[in-house]
């Protein structure tokens, strides 16, 4: 306000302040130290968990980033299968989802390459075609499977699982 002090002043905006931090879950701490004022700010750190999809249709890639929106998944697509490693080196995805039905390249082969790449050799696999073929993909080393057509929640539920396996546990 206009007749405030400036200690008031001060007192409202680290107010001000303080609200803000927690209301996005984070601490604030203001003291003085030596006629000094002195803050500590603590924010969550946002979890981004970025994946790549691998598809030739478009409107898939489309449709999962769309299911990922609203959660902390970041959905990357490409649809040739060369770009994966390029992209992989940038975004370190905690996932790739990977047709195996595509035009020109056999996706179990790219499977194996993905599994072999030094860029994508330790991200796990989730194998995303309309075959049926769960027990062919875990064999070839997929880490995950998902039929085609899912749901928004088959999609969350098949990520879940995979990278709560993936997770470290506390304690």
């Amino acid at each position: 306000g206009a007749n405030e002090t400036p200690d008031e002043t001060l007192e409202r905006c680290l107010g001000i302040v303080r609200e803000l931090v927690e209301a996005v879950g984070g601490s604030y701490a203001a003291w003085t130290h030596g006629g000094e004022l002195a803050t500590t700010i603590v924010l969550p750190a946002a979890r981004e968990v970025p994946l790549i999809v691998v598809d030739d249709n478009q409107d898939v890639i489309e449709l999962m980033q769309r299911y990922a929106s609203d959660t902390p998944y970041r959905v990357y697509g490409v649809t040739y299968i060369e770009e994966v490693a390029a992209l992989a080196q940038r975004v370190g995805p905690r996932a790739v989802l990977l047709d195996v039905m595509m035009p020109g390249v056999g996706g179990w082969e790219v499977l194996g390459r993905l599994k072999h790449h030094p860029a994508t050799r330790g991200v796990p696999v989730i194998v995303c075609t309309i075959l049926p073929e769960a027990e062919l993909a875990s064999s070839l080393g997929a880490d995950g499977f998902l039929q085609k057509p899912f749901t928004r929640d088959g999609f969350l539920s098949a990520l879940a699982q995979l990278l709560d396996r993936e997770e470290p546990t506390p304690g």
